[in-house]
């Protein structure tokens, strides 16, 4: 990435690896705070009890006796 600000000077940055590919992974708290973010800004009026909730039920799907148990959390909105 180039950015080029006034006076004519040029910042420039390169990742050979983004943040997320298995070379370079997320942690669970980078990786919650970006899904929190994504589901703020594309339902605006989610919960930040229901995304919680949603968060906290995909991290222990291994513990899911009925998909019906995880498709209910993605009501967002209480």
């Amino acid at each position: 990435m180039e950015v080029k600000v006034e006076g004519g000077i040029v910042y420039s940055s390169k990742i050979s690896v983004p943040k997320g590919h298995p070379k370079n992974q997320m942690t669970d708290e980078e990786f919650d705070t970006k899904f929190r973010s994504c589901a703020f800004f594309g339902l605006q009026d989610a919960s930040r009890k229901a995304v919680d909730r949603l968060i906290d039920g995909l991290n222990h799907l291994e513990q899911v006796d009925d998909i019906k148990q995880v498709t209910k959390l993605f009501k967002l909105k209480g």
